[in-house]
């Protein structure tokens, strides 16, 4: 079985939180995770066979350059070229049927893909494919509450009134439409389990009025009836640990995925895939739950704030 390659994927967003608040200028597409992930295991076959990269170029008939390219999730490999390349490596079938599978998806656009007026957001591509293949999601969310649990008039309000001067109002229209069409996980047939830990700061704060919030916090309450739904609130009366660090996702994929979190601070953003960071974030967010409210008394206490208003 060949093991992911042990490395943090980061995925600047040039000013633009995904999960956040700041609302900032595009940047040209990157390599997607999943065509990186490609890159890394035609890369680990090679280098596990010891074999020169200008042998594997000159028995597919390729340049070294494209061979590179391949490599670095630059560019998409052949679907023939793919299964040759296995048949030389003598691969298992299990080997076989995942890098072909990964080769299939790994360029294939979908909604995620694109953004407004036709510009791209490699991480936001790659956050809401995530979203789309999770088993479990587990998020902890400090200044605003999680994308997949707003309404449209808090998530505008959120975009909106954190947006750069000048945003255009179509071009914010279309990030809160983006926003909530992640949320069709939720009723799919088979939705990813979501546990989340909401720090009370991110119920107060009052995007959009009392009236918006209101209705926001009463959604978090239906929301949190759903037997795939895990909501829990931290607040301000339990001390945090010392392992908090900011708002993050921890996504746990099918095979032949491996897991990745998305980590998101005031100064940086990065999808993270090294084995001790994501042990690290799994008991960060195992010491959250355990500080934070039962989920009852969690929707309990919402409900309450929601009456404040």
């Amino acid at each position: 079985m060949l093991l992911w390659h042990d490395a943090i994927v980061l995925a600047t967003t040039h000013g633009r939180l995904i999960e956040g608040v700041m609302v900032q200028s595009l940047r040209p597409a990157g390599p997607s995770l999943r065509s990186q992930w490609l890159g890394q295991r035609i890369k680990q076959l090679r280098v596990e066979h010891q074999v020169p990269m200008a042998e594997i170029a000159e028995f597919l008939d390729m340049a070294q350059s494209t061979m590179s390219r391949i490599e670095n999730a630059l560019s998409a490999i052949k679907r023939g070229d793919l299964k040759e390349l296995l048949t030389f490596y003598n691969a298992d079938e299990e080997t076989r049927e995942q890098l072909l599978y990964l080769r299939d998806i790994a360029w294939r656009r979908d909604w995620w893909d694109g953004s407004t007026d036709g510009g791209q957001v490699s991480s936001f591509a790659d956050y809401a494919w995530l979203e789309s293949r999770a088993l479990t999601i587990r998020a902890y969310g400090i200044l605003v509450i999680s994308g997949l649990f707003q309404t449209a008039e808090y998530a505008e309000a959120v975009i909106r009134d954190s947006a750069i001067q000048g945003e255009s109002a179509h071009r914010i229209d279309e990030w809160v439409s983006l926003r909530l069409r992640r949320q069709e996980i939720l009723t799919k047939s088979d939705p990813p389990t979501l546990d989340v830990v909401l720090d009370e700061s991110a119920l107060r704060r009052r995007f959009g009025g009392p009236k918006v919030m209101r209705a926001q916090l009463e959604n978090l309450v239906r929301l949190a009836a759903l037997d795939h739904v895990t909501i829990r609130v931290l607040p301000f009366t339990h001390t945090l640990h010392s392992g908090y660090e900011g708002t993050f996702s921890y996504f746990t994929l099918e095979e032949p995925y491996p897991d990745v979190a998305y980590s998101e601070s005031a100064v940086s953003q990065m999808f993270v895939e090294t084995p001790k960071k994501l042990d690290h974030l799994e008991r960060v967010f195992t010491l959250l739950s355990g500080s934070a409210l039962p989920s009852d008394e969690s929707v309990r206490f919402i409900s309450a704030i929601a009456k404040e208003l």
